[in-house]
């Protein structure tokens, strides 16, 4: 009882009503939507034996922590949407808590709690804390990562070595692309240990913890190349180096922005024209600030026994954030997305920034700017670009019937209806035994249902043409889900 009193002591109330507010935001809603086809892939990834996850065989295109987290997590909670995105939503609200012992560790109480706040209520980070996806975890990770790598070059010992590279190590299982975040992680400890006083053995600690991750990330990497599917090499829409990529980088972190350009810097292949915003990119240097902050008020007091933290966040932030531009020049990368992982070092940032200002009134008051920017995005539909409805499809089939679907050139709409539908589904490639499939069932009686997705193939691949319809002597009603279009042919009378 008494360590229960002593550890209930030490949490902050302020803490828990942030953690509090965050874990309602986050299951709020989580199962209005039906599976999207990324999400549809990680239970397919789930459902394989364990042995072909850690293989990598024909399944996962990230590591395999995730897929083996969740294979576990369905077996205990079933497949719902509700259950299999809480998983999502618990690493979501944990990141929240973790942010606070990180910002805390590093600039103060204030600081700790404006940055739980604001990601709290961060759009972005509700979305993804909502999708059965790796990135909530891979987000919490690299917070855990960089909090416990801290407290090793502050404070050594092996213990909390061991913490660090146990993170970072489940870090770059999680996805490829940890290894940006780790560069950014060891370049904060090397100007930490070059600008600061370390304890006796700090610097060896890191010595051997920086080999040692990357040594257990080889199994990973050759995976990647030699396994599952790469993610990296498919093209990159926007890149992190152009001012509308690093434009569309600040719409993922700056509080507010949703209402700027809603999605579509994260999904959509085609994103909507959004004009030029060049005050947001300077957003980006916001953080910096502090930097100067700090080296103005810190002048001229006596050297710190302890590595400087805000050279640390800022390298963390910053070099994190160049390596993804580097990465992106050498080998594109399909997603603005994946540098949603450094968002709560940016929050953290901005909270730190607050946190220095003079008097409690002026903090408390831009915070509170900051959170009401946010609150706009959290009320507006979640639904980003290329999220399928496949839900509401298979139960508009299973209203008409279970006539036959067929599918053409579209593998999305069929693994996505094969999830929900449990109607007859076929699939052909050749686009002539296609068109005679749907005649002779046409003729045969009753309707026959196409079915295609417009973000994936050709514009209609599951739609006859006018002069195969009237050829036929049928007649065509199609019904529009989002990009899913659903065709039904019937024998005219």
């Amino acid at each position: 009882m008494d360590s229960l009193g002593r550890i209930a002591r030490r949490i902050d109330p302020l803490l828990l009503g942030v953690v509090a507010l965050a874990f309602g935001l986050r299951v709020q809603g989580i199962a209005d939507d039906g599976y999207w086809l990324d999400e549809m892939t990680s239970l397919r990834d789930a459902a394989r034996p364990l042995s072909r996850i850690l293989a990598g065989k024909g399944g996962p295109s990230h590591p395999p922590l995730y897929y083996v987290l969740l294979k576990g997590w369905i077996a205990l909670f079933g497949s719902s949407e509700t259950a299999v995105r809480m998983l999502s939503a618990i690493f979501g609200t944990a990141t929240v808590g973790a942010a606070f012992a990180l910002f805390r560790a590093l600039h103060g109480r204030a600081a700790g709690l404006g940055a739980a706040l604001l990601l709290a209520v961060s759009f972005h980070h509700v979305v993804f804390s909502q999708e059965a996806r790796m990135y909530a975890l891979f987000c919490l990770l690299a917070v855990l990562s960089a909090l416990t790598l801290w407290r090793a070059i502050e404070s050594g010992g092996r213990r909390r070595w061991i913490h660090c590279i146990a993170c970072a190590v489940l870090m770059v299982y999680t996805h490829h692309l940890a290894c940006a975040v780790f560069l950014g992680l060891a370049a904060a400890a090397l100007l930490a240990a070059a600008t600061g006083r370390l304890r006796p053995g700090a610097l060896k600690g890191f010595a051997v913890a920086a080999p040692a991750v990357l040594l257990a990330a080889v199994p990973s990497a050759f995976l990647y190349v030699f396994g599952g599917k790469p993610e990296l090499g498919y093209g990159f829409w926007q890149p992190y180096w152009s001012m509308k990529g690093l434009g569309d980088v600040a719409a993922l972190w700056v509080p507010g922005t949703p209402l700027a350009a809603p999605g579509s810097y994260l999904y959509s292949p085609n994103p909507p024209q959004v004009p030029p915003m060049p005050w947001l990119t300077a957003l980006l240097a916001l953080p910096a600030a502090l930097l100067a902050l700090s080296w103005a008020r810190g002048r001229g007091d006596a050297p710190s026994p302890r590595p400087p933290p805000v050279l640390f966040h800022g390298a963390a932030l910053y070099i994190g954030l160049a390596s993804f531009v580097a990465i992106a020049i050498f080998k594109p990368i399909w997603h603005v997305r994946y540098v949603f992982v450094l968002l709560p070092l940016y929050l953290g940032g901005l909270a730190a920034l607050l946190a220095a200002l003079r008097t409690t009134r002026v903090r408390v008051a831009a915070l509170a700017v900051a959170v009401a920017l946010s609150l706009p995005g959290l009320v507006q539909e979640k639904r980003l670009p290329g999220r399928t409805p496949w839900r509401e499809t298979a139960a508009f089939l299973r209203e008409l019937g279970n006539e036959p679907v067929f599918l053409l050139g579209s593998r999305s709409a069929r693994s996505g209806l094969g999830w929900y539908y449990k109607g007859r589904i076929e699939h052909y490639r050749d686009r002539g035994q296609f068109v005679a499939a749907v005649v002779s069932a046409a003729q045969g009686g009753g309707a026959v249902l196409t079915v295609t997705c417009g973000a994936h193939g050709p514009p209609d691949p599951a739609n006859l043409a006018p002069s195969e319809i009237a050829q036929a002597g049928l007649r065509l009603r199609m019904r529009q889900f989002g990009p899913l279009r659903v065709y039904e042919y019937e024998k005219q009378d």
